[in-house]
């Protein structure tokens, strides 16, 4: 694991949630995942290392407050991609060694799930309005 965290910290376009809020929300089939503080919202698209099999990609920097077992969350809607899919689909797969890949080919546990959150905020309000109707 150490291979990893020195990879991903060493990589502007990567960043590591492991320990930050991250929900599947069943009701509506999407992930939320609690905002990082004074990142560069100019690098589009942001990945997310969750810690999980699970990897997000961030290409909306707006914020949402949503509510969820009683705590406010400022998140981002995340989609969610694959290890495969980080690889394939950009400039990472030269910068990484197959020691780290075989690392986190081997992580085999998923984002925790929960059935709903609650909105807190206009947008968000209006954001699950639109999810849950589509």
């Amino acid at each position: 694991m150490i291979e990893i965290s020195s990879f991903i910290n060493s990589n502007k376009y990567i960043l590591n949630v492991e320990k930050h809020f991250i929900r599947y929300v069943h009701s509506g089939n999407y992930i939320i995942c609690e905002i990082i503080e004074n990142i560069e919202t100019n690098i589009k698209p942001l990945y997310l290392y969750t810690g999980n099999i699970e990897w997000l990609k961030v290409s909306d920097y707006t914020s949402y407050n949503i509510e969820y077992r009683d705590k406010i969350y400022n998140v981002w809607f995340c989609e969610k991609v694959s290890l495969k899919y980080i690889l394939e689909n950009n400039f990472l797969n030269k910068n990484i060694s197959k020691e780290i890949i075989k690392e986190l080919e081997e992580i085999n546990t998923n984002i925790k799930k929960c059935n709903f959150i609650n909105a807190r905020c206009i947008k968000s309000m209006e954001k699950l309005d639109d999810i849950h109707r589509n």
